[in-house]
């Protein structure tokens, strides 16, 4: 329904874009889809002034398109209205489930998660939620560079996380990768002048940006004590003190 650059489902031969298969020897049919091919390289590869505006740009025309997006009755996704939008348990601030957190992070984690909730209930009292991306960060968005000095191309990919919630929690989940980049105060200007070149920047004073980004901050704590990749449990108590230098800076503001 739009311009934008994002893989289109290829249907199957009676028509269908999703296609139930069964093989012998795996347990449980699958539901396959196949999607077309989207060129460009990752935009963490080409993080310069101009990608970052026309990343605005994109995050923008998403969000203008989900206004007018009306689903059908069975329609159901994640709905980010609480600290924790995922279908999964909450340990976080259980010492008895938890390897990586001391006592004293838990507490941070524990205020930073009210405030959070403080943030996405004004949200909720001020606007109607919309359809997000639900991850639009800098490894789900491809750049294609063009010839003679043309604006470059970009595309949204990897739609798994669409949820209900409000334009503002995207773009936090967006900027949590890029702030603390070293060039990010030439990086937030761009991405913004992007954004309002499509509609109004969602949050004026910058606080509720800065309080979701700690909330993406609570939720990836929470996941990582979930998982069971070796390679992210041997980095527990190293994303764990990254977590919390992210909520603190929130809770100091």
């Amino acid at each position: 329904e739009t311009g934008l650059r994002v893989p289109v489902p290829v249907p199957n031969r009676a028509g269908d874009a999703v296609t139930r298969v069964e093989v012998r020897g795996v347990p449980d049919a699958r539901d396959c889809v196949l999607f077309d091919w989207v060129p460009g390289r990752q935009l963490d590869d080409d993080l310069r002034p101009d990608t970052m505006a026309a990343y605005g740009a994109l995050a923008a025309q998403l969000h203008e398109h989900a206004a007018t997006f009306r689903p059908s009755p069975t329609f159901e996704i994640v709905r980010y209205d609480r600290v924790f939008p995922f279908d999964q348990p909450v340990i976080l601030f259980d010492p008895a489930h938890t390897s990586f957190v001391t006592d004293a992070q838990r507490e941070v984690f524990r205020a930073g998660a009210e405030v959070v909730e403080g943030a996405i209930e004004s949200l909720r009292a001020r606007e109607p939620a919309r359809v997000l991306h639900g991850d639009l960060h800098r490894w789900n968005v491809l750049v294609e560079r063009r010839s003679g000095g043309a604006a470059p191309a970009l595309a949204a990919i990897d739609f798994e996380d669409l949820c209900w919630g409000w334009p503002v929690q995207d773009l936090a989940i967006a900027l949590y990768y890029l702030h603390e980049e070293p060039t990010y105060p030439e990086i937030l200007p761009a991405f913004r002048a992007g954004y309002e070149s499509v509609r109004p920047w969602p949050d004026a004073t910058g606080d509720e940006i800065a309080t979701l980004i700690a909330g993406r901050a609570i939720v990836l704590a929470n996941d990582v004590e979930l998982l069971e990749d070796p390679e992210v449990r041997a980095d527990g108590l190293t994303y764990m003190a990254r977590f919390e230098r992210r909520v603190r800076r929130l809770l100091e503001r």
